[in-house]
């Protein structure tokens, strides 16, 4: 059986590995690009961050109407007290 710190190792690598081809995609630019700003090598121009922060704000929208439809949902859910009767 596998110790489950190498597991837990392993997934921390795939998911950092999925976060940055998702910020690449997000972003516009190269794995290699994410990689070196994360290591610290490269910085961040300032329409790079201009772009974080339109990222940003159509996320808080999105999630927003996720939001507003899940309340919605769930207010039309049976109570627990229905169910028992």
């Amino acid at each position: 059986m596998l110790d489950g710190r190498i597991v837990l190792a392993a997934a921390i690598v795939f998911a950092g590995s999925v976060m940055a081809v998702r910020d690449r995609d997000l972003m516009g630019v190269r794995l290699d690009t994410i990689r070196h700003w994360r290591s610290g090598r490269s910085r961040q121009r300032s329409d790079h961050f201009s772009t974080m922060l339109n990222l940003i704000n159509d996320k808080r929208a999105e999630l927003g109407k996720v939001e507003m439809e899940l309340r919605q949902w769930l207010a039309r859910q049976p109570s627990k007290d229905s169910k028992d009767e």
